[in-house]
């Protein structure tokens, strides 16, 4: 794996997660859109791999699901994928997957010790079941967003414990 360098305003971001994460089940990272949050998430799989932890990463949309695995390639993170007309790797222990297609399919669902949710305030009736599921395991869970709110106006405090906000 290659090393991922954070920015200061990155590195104490997902240094409060992890600190909030000892306390609580979920938190969300709230960080402005460009922030590089699918890079925090990245340092912060990398860190959960090499402790043997699982993960899975939840996006809403294919587009999102090439810029994600284009970010683990290029920091060496081997993954699989959870989603339609992707070839899957189960044995990788960080998995790539479409929130539609995750929803559809939670009875094959990857096992996961840490679940980050891209775009968290987008799709919340596939997350709700996606999250509950994560949740009822034992699973961390870590949404990301720059938006504190379901698209309904609605905030994310049903599934999330606790926030830590970026600059």
């Amino acid at each position: 794996m290659t090393a991922i360098n954070l920015f200061p305003d990155q590195s104490g971001l997902v240094g409060r997660v992890r600190h909030a994460l000892r306390s609580h089940k979920s938190v969300l990272m709230q960080s402005a859109t460009g922030s590089g949050k699918t890079v925090m998430a990245a340092f912060m799989i990398q860190s959960a791999v090499s402790k043997g932890n699982r993960c899975v990463f939840i996006v809403p949309r294919n587009e999102l699901l090439r810029q994600t695995a284009e970010t683990f390639a290029t920091f060496g993170i081997e993954f699989g994928y959870f989603a339609a007309g992707y070839a899957p790797n189960p044995f990788a222990k960080v998995q790539l997957a479409s929130g539609p297609t995750l929803s559809r399919r939670l009875d094959k669902a990857p096992h996961a010790d840490v679940v980050f949710v891209d775009e968290v305030h987008y799709g919340a009736a596939q997350l709700e079941t996606i999250i509950r599921h994560y949740q009822a395991r034992g699973a961390w869970v870590v949404g990301l967003s720059a938006t504190p709110w379901k698209m309904s106006g609605k905030g994310l405090g049903d599934w999330f414990d606790h926030m830590e906000q970026g600059p």
